[in-house]
């Protein structure tokens, strides 16, 4: 009987890998394997930096019907929630207003704080380089249609910031910009097993198995 139960253990073990999935910031943005990661909080599942960066903003908007099919635009709710879930409990410096171009500006500037921002920043992606810097410009249309942008940098000589930029200014160059260093914001639902149902289903087999080897033994 204790083996049965060990049994389960090791059943639960191999679950949680086959997921394809792992935690950079525990409950907030998970890692895919299909060059995307998810918002837990939301549900939302988000394309990677430096997957569309090929194209323009208004060439990927064209394409959504085919090479992107099952992706959206990003709105300018989703993008500022994505940032406040993934930084706004893990910046040392937060910057968030509600009027003027810049919406938001997370940074981090002790060590314990670059190491999470690094691991968030990682998983989401980046779609070039510089020296020292991780650089990723992310493009996406505002409520009132203007474009839009979220500057991200992880730099080892300077420190993690991230800041969302141009509210109600429309930055016209941007959407036919042809630049390595920009992609388009690209969202949709979440189409993977979230790793907090895996866990209860994963815990309710080793419950269950835990109750027959005691009624057992």
């Amino acid at each position: 009987m204790k083996f049965k139960f060990i049994k389960a253990i090791f059943v639960g073990t191999i679950l949680s890998a086959i997921c394809g999935v792992n935690v950079a910031n525990a409950g907030l943005i998970i890692n895919t394997t299909n060059d995307s990661f998810i918002d837990e909080t939301t549900g939302l599942e988000w394309m990677d930096f430096g997957v569309n960066n090929k194209h323009t903003y208004n060439e990927v908007t064209g394409l959504l019907a085919t090479t992107y099919s099952g992706w959206s635009l990003a709105t300018e709710t989703e993008v500022t929630t994505l940032y406040r879930n993934a930084f706004a409990g893990t910046a040392t410096w937060i910057f968030e207003s509600a009027t003027g171009d810049i919406y938001a500006r997370y940074a981090a500037k002790l060590i314990e704080r670059k190491t999470q921002f690094d691991a968030i920043m990682t998983t989401m992606g980046y779609n070039g380089w510089t020296v020292n810097t991780s650089l990723s410009l992310g493009l996406f249309q505002d409520d009132e249609g203007g474009m839009s942008g979220v500057e991200v940098s992880n730099s080892s000589i300077k420190n993690d910031y991230v800041e969302i930029w141009g509210r109600g200014t429309d930055y016209l160059h941007y959407r036919e910009r042809d630049s390595y260093f920009y992609s388009t914001m690209l969202v949709r639902p979440a189409m993977v097993t979230e790793p907090s149902i895996l866990a209860i289903f994963v815990l309710g087999i080793i419950g269950l198995a835990s109750l027959r080897f005691k009624k057992q033994s």
